[in-house]
């Protein structure tokens, strides 16, 4: 092989490999696009769950807040409640009748049906506290 054919040998051979790298970077680019795409697919999909989640997050703070303040008062009532329901039954005996005939006790029923309410909203509280950032 003369000189002069090993010269356009070696052109055709740089030519083809600088088409083999034109050719690589052109499939990186197009999957790059692609890669691109979906980046912004689940970024978008983070942001709109983050905003449901700040929505959420506050509406779980004011459902709490509004329970927490009513579990209180509810409280107070059932001890009041207690207090008084103990005052008629102590009375109820010093004049020889039941308590149960004074005291009225479908009001004493619903109670422990609160109670319970109360005690699963507590056994949740600090979920919600977190979820709330209270």
């Amino acid at each position: 092989m003369d000189s002069k054919t090993k010269e356009i040998l070696q052109k055709f051979s740089t030519q083809k490999v600088e088409l083999g790298a034109v050719q690589d970077f052109n499939k990186k680019t197009s999957n790059f696009k692609q890669t691109k795409e979906k980046t912004e697919k689940a970024i978008s999909e983070c942001l709109r769950d983050l905003r449901n989640f700040n929505d959420l997050q506050q509406d779980v703070k004011q459902s709490y807040k509004r329970a927490k303040s009513l579990i209180d008062s509810a409280e107070n009532e059932i001890k009041d409640i207690d207090k008084s329901a103990q005052k008629v039954a102590e009375l109820a005996k010093e004049l020889g009748v039941q308590p149960s005939t004074i005291i009225e006790t479908a009001l004493v029923n619903v109670i422990p049906a609160l109670e319970g309410s109360i005690q699963n909203f507590k056994s949740n509280e600090d979920i919600a506290k977190k979820i709330s950032n209270l």
